[in-house]
């Protein structure tokens, strides 16, 4: 059976849009001079010039042709007082790939739009050969056997393809089936494009995106987990339909088709590994428990159902493949929709550890969420998204090393990629974490989505975790992390709101990802200011220029004080709180009360809400009333009472917060000192002390308080003189004797004291005997030590003495 698939536009749009004001919008657009978005930046409707309505919209904005039209697509909004809508661009009833448009609404005003309009001029639509014909041309330059197909799905749609005269290419829209072979055949591993008009193939991609790898399941990546199976034909299956979509995990036993394939059984419900571990089954276990863990994650966390949001099956088919390429990678195959996961060969264990899983189920999201394909840099795209998926999706389940992917699964490195320090040695792949640098320019071969979505990657990490830094070329940048779950939160808002709908271009995502911030946090927010320097440190687009909110006011705060918000966006909505209430009370005007006569830092908020749903706190640390001791050191090191010190000279020190004036120190009577603003040198006698006071006293402008730091310091009279280390004979034949002791400032006699350590070594600092004493007396055996120099190390507290040793026969 045959299926013949064509797209007609049945309704026109109907959603409402605001009209602006045109100097207060912002329109992006590509070199040739196509829009890729517009941000309505104005509040006000200045006039009729402007669209009202999204077709209003294609005609005004993109000057929309008849025969084009765009039909609105499913969408459910994840937000109240959000919607967000996307179109796909036909042309004469013909769906055009990579064509349509998303508009995005807060509380019914719209703000963004994004997406690629293809300019199509007097196109025929009518094909010249039948669906059939294609079929048997696409089979014969696959050599794949007519007989070995047992079905077919081929879709006449519009595609912009390269065509080069001389040594320019262009891209024209072209008249194309895309088909798809249903065979076991070796060689149907490819989508086929084929001219409607002449018959030519016209280009091919791959029909998978390629790797990244209540029962009682020991699994092999994950440990011991807990799973919902399902109980039929006298066992147990890896079949959960109790959640909104269905789960099922099958067994292809090293075969590269789902024909054929077995389930995944267990007599008892306790899938132990001595029963399924040998032949790799085990990793059925960390794929089917993993599936489970992230249809949950999603649903609970983002209200997603399954990749399509509809609650489509999760099939998945492991230990594919049967040969080393194969078994050695994990697919999404988005043409059949379901995952596949080789036992690992070469390069690999089982590839189906969570980062993995997580990495794959990223593919099926961006099919179904976004559409990007799986040429050029949108296969770059999918790449990068797939990662920020896996480590989200690992560090969420059960954390390891989040920003490491497939740390579990490797053979030959560490791991297989490295988010963090993309160029990481360690990892099988290094990637690119600067776009348009030699290294991502030069990418090539089936490493090069990997390399080049490496930025979209390394932007995540650096979003979520700040860095400063050069990038590769040679742009300084400092970006302020927001934490992974802001950043989690900006990733869901544009994959599921379709910011990232038809996005051809890392510009035009960097655009898609700042009106997404602004969505959520407001403009010129301290997020949004995050998301652009992060795409300027991986080299997209220019720093943020911006004025961001912040608190002044004077402090230390005595009893009361104002406090104010600086630069506070138009439209936005302003409310105060602190960060604790006990010790800290705050006005609706933004006056702060001290409580309680508390010293200390306490943090003050400002709350800034936008009439459309953005909201983002701005925070300052505020100080109330005394200065307070933050540390305390003697000869530089942290001070304790009764902190041991011996006869001589000495020197202490101590730090204040909160706007402290120099401390004034006061000494016992008796003491010789000199004292400095936030230090003091003494001197400790040999005789008449056997402890010391020292204080020190610092205030601020509120009156009448102070802070005191008191050192109390006790006198050694042990272990303060001389160290002294006898060693005889030396030279030493067959033994070597050392004696330990040390002078007292009381005595002067030398008192018997244990060596803590005792070290015998070469001329190449090779240690030939190491010791620890038991008593002031030890003996070395130098009987093995052939003739020569050697050094001798005694530790004695934090004291090395060393000395020459010489070893004769």
């Amino acid at each position: 059976m045959k299926k013949i698939v064509f797209f007609y536009l049945v309704l026109a749009l109907k959603l409402v849009c605001i009209a602006q004001d045109g100097n207060s919008n912002k329109i992006y657009t590509e070199k040739n001079g196509d829009i890729y978005a517009v941000e309505f930046l104005s509040e006000e409707n200045s006039g009729n010039s402007l669209p009202k309505t999204e077709n209003e919209f294609f005609i005004k904005v993109l000057n929309k042709k008849s025969e084009d039209d765009f039909k609105e697509t499913h969408n459910v909004s994840k937000r109240k007082g959000f919607n967000h809508t996307h179109s796909d661009q036909y042309y004469k009833g013909i769906k055009v790939i990579d064509g349509g448009y998303n508009f995005h609404y807060k509380n019914g005003k719209m703000y963004f739009c994004n997406g690629n309009y293809v300019k199509i001029e007097n196109l025929n639509v009518a094909p010249d050969i039948l669906p059939e014909s294609a079929k048997e041309l696409f089979a014969q330059y696959q050599m794949i056997p007519i007989d070995s197909i047992l079905d077919f799905t081929c879709e006449l749609i519009i595609k912009e393809m390269d065509f080069r005269k001389d040594t320019v290419v262009s891209q024209i829209p072209t008249l194309t089936y895309r088909i798809h072979l249903e065979s076991a055949h070796n060689n149907n591993n490819e989508i086929g494009y084929i001219d409607a008009k002449t018959g030519k193939i016209l280009m091919t991609e791959p029909n998978v995106i390629n790797f990244s790898a209540n029962g009682t399941f020991v699994t092999r990546y994950n440990g011991t987990r807990q799973g919902i199976t399902q109980n039929y034909n006298g066992g147990f299956h890896l079949v959960d339909s109790t959640r909104g979509a269905i789960i099922h995990t099958w067994n292809v036993r090293n075969t590269s088709s789902n024909f054929g394939a077995i389930e995944l059984t267990d007599n008892d419900n306790n899938w132990t590994t001595a029963e399924h571990t040998p032949e790799n089954n085990d990793m059925g276990l960390d794929v089917f428990w993993s599936l489970q863990q992230i249809y949950d994650y999603f649903l609970i966390n983002h209200q997603i159902n399954s990749l399509d949001d509809l609650g489509l099956p999760l099939t998945a088919f492991v230990r594919w493949g049967n040969n080393p390429n194969d078994e050695d990678q994990a697919a999404w195959n988005g043409s059949e929709n379901y995952f596949w996961f080789g036992d690992g060969a070469v390069v690999f264990r089982p590839v189906a550890s969570l980062d993995v899983v997580g990495h794959e189920y990223g593919h099926g999201l961006t099919d179904f969420q976004i559409g990007w394909g799986s040429l050029n840099d949108q296969n770059a795209f999918h790449e990068g998204l797939s990662d920020i998926w896996g480590a989200i999706l690992e560090q969420r389940i059960n954390p390891g090393s989040q920003w490491r992917i497939g740390e579990k699964i490797t053979l030959t490195k560490p791991y297989l990629r490295n988010l963090q320090y993309t160029n990481d040695a360690n990892s099988l792949v290094q990637t690119a974490d600067t776009y348009s640098s030699s290294q991502y320019n030069n990418a090539s071969g089936d490493l090069k989505p990997y390399i080049r979505g490496g930025v979209f990657a390394h932007w995540f990490y650096i979003l979520s975790n700040g860095e400063v830094g050069t990038n590769d070329i040679g742009s300084s940048y400092n970006v302020t992390g927001i934490g992974l779950d802001l950043a989690e939160e900006l990733i869901a808002e544009a994959v599921f709101n379709n910011y990232l709908d038809n996005t051809t271009s890392y510009s035009a995502i960097r655009t898609s990802f700042i009106n997404a911030a602004s969505a959520l946090y407001c403009a010129n927010s301290p997020e949004v200011k995050a998301v652009t320097n992060a795409w300027y440190a991986v080299g997209v687009g220019s720093a943020f220029n911006g004025t961001l909110p912040s608190i002044s006011g004077t402090e230390p705060v005595c009893t009361t004080r104002p406090f104010t918000l600086n630069n506070q966006p138009a439209n936005t909505t302003l409310s105060w709180s602190s960060g604790n209430a006990a010790q800290m009370t705050v006005a609706t005007n933004g006056t702060v009360t001290r409580v309680s006569n508390y010293s200390g830092a306490v943090n003050l908020i400002a709350t800034i809400a936008g009439t459309t749903g953005c909201e983002t706190n701005i925070s300052k640390s505020i100080w109330l009333g005394n200065p307070v001791n933050s540390s305390m050191k003697v000869d530089g090191n942290n001070y304790y009472n009764g902190y041991p010190i011996c006869p001589g000279n000495h020197w202490a020190s101590v730090t204040y917060n909160g706007f402290a004036s120099p401390a004034t120190w006061t000494v016992q009577s008796g003491i010789t000192y000199f004292v400095g603003s936030n230090q003091i040198d003494f001197t400790l006698p040999n005789n008449g002390y056997s402890s010391i006071w020292i204080t020190a006293k610092a205030s601020n402008v509120c009156a009448g308080t102070s802070s005191n730091s008191n050192f109390y310091l006790t006198k050694k009279t042990y272990g303060c003189g001389s160290m002294m280390v006898s060693i005889f004979p030396n030279p030493s034949s067959e033994s070597l004797n050392l004696e330990t002791s040390i002078l007292s400032y009381d005595n002067e006699s030398p008192i018997e004291i244990i060596a803590d350590e005792i070290e015998l070594l070469d001329e190449n600092g090779q240690v030939l005997i190491h010791t620890f004493p038991i008593s002031s007396t030890t003996q070395l055996d130098t009987r093995k030590i052939v003739s020569g120099q050697y050094y001798l190390h005694v530790r004695i507290g934090n004291e090395i003495i060393k000395r020459h040793i010489f070893v004769e026969r």
